[in-house]
């Protein structure tokens, strides 16, 4: 959940060197990344065709929209973006408010606008889209089912669908919004970790949800920093929508 205006997007780039994000081309994204020497193993797709330890840009979005009046300014940025010379578009969640829409109508609205990127789309849940739609009187749980059908059904990247994912699999195989990418020798890793406590402390069935997802998490995490490693890879970029605090504010 943002505490800000309707957050926008931040371009940014990966090198050799690291990650560098560009100043931000509307307003501050609300954002939590960690770029980490990492690690690497398992099956994954090959890197895309950026050349070793070449440059890349991407946008970062995140906590949008949250309404109707949001929803219409989104399309502008998107065609903004579709202006940009981007590799991919990463959205971090929230793609509606706290108290809702929680609606299969808004999930399936947000999926056509998704699709109008020109680049491909890699998304990871916010807690507002499942977490919080308690509030509005759904079941959490199915509201993670309908984004997992929606957004996390193909080994595909949305709109642009060139982009090969590889998603958790095996004994944590339900969790197929942990997914990840490797472009210009990084490890892009995507993690379903939430802002409203991360689903712990409302009731005894999420407290088991939370104890289980945590536990494919930190599992997904773990065979991707062995993954960088064995691929010698210059660095990992993990993305969620909870802010891991490192400032300990």
């Amino acid at each position: 959940m943002r505490n800000k205006p309707f957050a926008h997007y931040k371009k940014a780039t990966v090198t050799a060197g690291g990650f560098c994000p560009a100043p931000p081309i509307l307003a501050r994204l609300s954002l939590a990344l960690l770029l980490a020497l990492a690690a690497c193993t398992a099956h994954i797709p090959p890197p895309l065709p950026s050349g070793a330890r070449a440059a890349l840009q991407f946008a970062l979005i995140g906590d949008t929209p949250y309404s109707a009046a949001e929803a219409a300014a989104l399309d502008s940025m998107i065609e903004e973006i579709n202006r940009e010379d981007l590799a991919f578009v990463i959205h971090v969640g929230d793609i509606t408010g706290g108290q809702g829409p929680c609606s299969d109508e808004w999930l399936e609205a947000r999926k056509r606008q998704f699709e109008k990127f020109r680049r491909p789309f890699v998304i990871v849940p916010g807690d507002n889209e499942w977490v919080d739609c308690h509030r509005s009187g759904f079941d959490p749980m199915e509201r993670l089912s309908k984004f997992r059908e929606l957004f996390e059904s193909g080994d595909t990247s949305l709109a642009d669908r060139s982009l090969k994912l590889e998603r958790q699999s095996g004994r944590y195989g339900e969790y197929r919004e942990h997914l990840r990418w490797i472009a210009a020798d990084v490890l892009f890793v995507g993690v379903n970790v939430q802002g409203s406590n991360n689903n712990l402390g409302r009731t005894s069935a999420m407290d088991a949800e939370h104890r289980a997802r945590m536990a494919a998490v930190l599992a997904w995490l773990e065979d991707s920093l062995r993954l960088a490693e064995q691929r010698d890879l210059a660095g990992m970029l993990i993305f969620a929508q909870a802010d891991p605090d490192f400032e300990g504010r």
